[in-house]
């Protein structure tokens, strides 16, 4: 459950943690010679990323913000309030706050 609430991105459903997601771990994959790279930072994978990453799609904030406080709450729930993953993301705000680490 852990592993699909971090990894998975269900605690923090929105594209803005997918975009932020990708370009940390690109800047720790892209030193990285070319077959030691996770996958999607590979060579061959670049155009995907990039298509991705630079595609037109409009970005809605107050969607944004609905879907990762929808999530977060989630993530709240199925850990509990006193995770201390939890505590340490929510910082001792509410979900609902829309004001998170």
């Amino acid at each position: 459950m852990r592993y699909s609430l971090l990894e998975g991105g269900q605690a923090f459903n929105c594209d803005a943690f997918y975009f932020a997601r990708i370009l940390l771990r690109a800047g720790d994959e892209r030193p990285k010679p070319n077959g030691d790279r996770l996958h999607e930072f590979s060579d061959a994978g670049k155009t995907s990323l990039e298509l991705a990453l630079f595609s037109e799609k409009p970005i809605y904030n107050d969607f944004e913000i609905l879907l990762l406080t929808d999530s977060l709450t989630y993530f709240a729930t199925r850990l509990g309030a006193d995770d201390p993953l939890v505590q340490k993301v929510l910082a001792g705000k509410s979900p609902a706050s829309g004001r998170w680490n």
